[in-house]
């Protein structure tokens, strides 16, 4: 048997041709090619987009507002085949079916991006949490986006519905982070059940200097062409990076750039150690 059904177009049937987001054997309303009315099951929707395909109406809306060419759109640009027929008889819970009936997958939410600065100063300090969520489930859901410092209580914000295969970001003020030295743990909250959190450290330091600051962004080996102008910028006092940039810690952190350690620790005054 040869199906040509992908999973989009799967879950498009599931929701749209099934019943209770999953294939069904009955109580699915759709029209033939010929635009009859007819409540059956999602096979029979498979086949007569099929049949619309053969007899050259491949304009007629079949369900949901779609017709042969909407749905092959939605299945990777290619034509169904009678085995897509078969397959969806035996995904759709008849009697004797010889496969699981098919459902699609539930909201099924995974954070995909943690952006917080490493390190922060003076004692106690607060950082920005910027999170991003994604939902690679099929079905729209509910999202409750929060973020958990230290293994404590969730901080969260107001739910917000996800649709298949969107995502949405949000950015959690975290403050009160005390103990010089002291290591803090930020982690994601939200996702699904058995998906793993993002996780982040974050260090305290009693004042900032260019080699906490440059630890804040990701280490020496982090900096990037943008967090130079961000120091140009705070020696110009044109921004407030939260200490006194030297022309030495432009110097540093160009050499860093290009990959020369020593260089850039001459300049800066900082100890790091290679990668």
């Amino acid at each position: 048997m040869v199906v040509t059904l992908t999973t989009a177009s799967k879950n498009w049937l599931a929701i749209n041709a099934g019943v209770g987001n999953c294939f069904s054997p009955v109580g699915v309303a759709y029209t033939d090619p010929e635009g009859i009315p007819h409540v059956e099951s999602t096979n029979r929707v498979v086949n007569a987009f099929y049949t619309a395909h053969q007899l050259g109406l491949d304009t007629a809306i079949i369900i949901a507002n779609t017709n042969y060419i909407g749905f092959t759109a939605i299945n990777n640009n290619t034509d169904l085949d009678m085995d897509d027929i078969t397959w969806a008889y035996n995904s759709a819970g008849h009697p004797g079916s010889t496969l699981p009936q098919y459902c699609a997958p539930p909201p099924h939410f995974i954070p995909t991006e943690l952006l917080v600065n490493n390190a922060c100063a003076p004692d106690p300090c607060t950082v920005d949490a910027t999170i991003t969520w994604m939902n690679d489930g099929a079905l729209i859901g509910s999202l409750i986006p929060g973020v958990v410092v230290d293994s404590g209580a969730p901080v969260t914000l107001p739910s917000v519905q996800l649709a298949a295969g969107a995502s949405t970001t949000r950015t959690f003020t975290i403050s009160g982070l005390t103990m010089v030295g002291n290591t803090h743990t930020v982690c994601t909250y939200g996702q699904s059940l058995g998906v793993s959190p993002l996780c982040q450290n974050v260090t305290v330091f009693d004042t900032v200097d260019i080699c906490n600051w440059i630890i804040s962004v990701g280490g020496w080996d982090a900096i990037t062409a943008y967090h130079i102008m961000l120091l140009v910028d705070g020696y110009l006092g044109l921004i407030d990076l939260g200490y006194t940039v030297r022309m030495q810690d432009i110097l540093g952190a160009i050499a860093y750039y290009l990959g020369f350690l020593g260089s850039g620790d001459t300049f800066t005054g900082c100890v790091f150690t290679p990668p």
